[in-house]
């Protein structure tokens, strides 16, 4: 059962899918990869409030890796770096919709890039925390 913060994720998914040259970006993370590049986004740490009360606002920090299959360093590198702007670019030109509603705001993207691990296999890549996704609702 999807909740707020998954179908923020699986939006932010959908719109980095749509970037040329993105082989693979499922909504669910996969056990292994097998087209590169590929997305996948999943929940990294956050908080909740309620405040004022009845209305819980959530804060969380919304984890996006690309993994590119490490073979060929420069040929990867040259794959891999273009989306160091083209991730952020698309997520923060698409606040104005606040994710198709999915959330009301956030503040900052940070990025890492280096050798990276999917399942077992060894990649590289850029890892995106997109913090404080601020995601409000009634407490139920």
């Amino acid at each position: 059962m999807a909740n707020e913060l998954d179908s923020a994720i699986d939006q932010a998914v959908t719109y980095i899918r749509s970037l040329s040259g993105i082989k693979l970006a499922p909504t669910s993370p996969p056990e292994k990869a097998s087209d590169f590049p590929f997305v996948v986004g999943y929940p990294g740490d956050g908080e909740y409030i309620e405040t004022p009360a009845g209305l819980k606002s959530g804060l969380h920090n919304v984890i996006i890796e690309l993994h590119v299959a490490r073979k060929d360093l420069p040929y990867d590198y040259d794959l891999a770096i273009p989306f160091v702007d083209s991730i952020p670019n698309l997520l923060m030109s698409n606040l104005t919709s606040k994710w198709a509603s999915t959330i009301s705001t956030f503040d900052r993207i940070t990025y890492r890039w280096g050798e990276m691990e999917w399942g077992s296999q060894k990649t590289l890549g850029l890892q995106f925390t997109v913090q404080g996704v601020k995601i409000q609702s009634a407490v139920s």
